[in-house]
């Protein structure tokens, strides 16, 4: 949706202390139901973290398909 890497750092060892960490940037211009998405996608806790079932429940999954959440081509 937002064509950049929810990760990214130079060295190998502060990109991967982000990712265990779950600090990333969020693009602006995303809906706020694909921000909660992505953020519960991403969580760091395996335990808090969204489950297949999750997602398939999640808002911007199940309402109504708009042009603004397929990233234009």
């Amino acid at each position: 949706a937002s064509r950049q890497l929810p990760f990214d750092d130079e060295a190998d060892s502060i990109l991967y202390s982000k990712i265990k960490q779950g600090k990333y940037q969020m693009p602006q211009d995303l809906s706020t139901e694909l921000k909660d998405l992505i953020n519960n996608l991403l969580q760091p806790l395996p335990i808090k973290r969204y489950t297949i079932q999750d997602i398939w429940k999640h808002p911007w999954i199940t309402g109504p398909t708009q042009i603004s959440k397929f990233p234009s081509q």
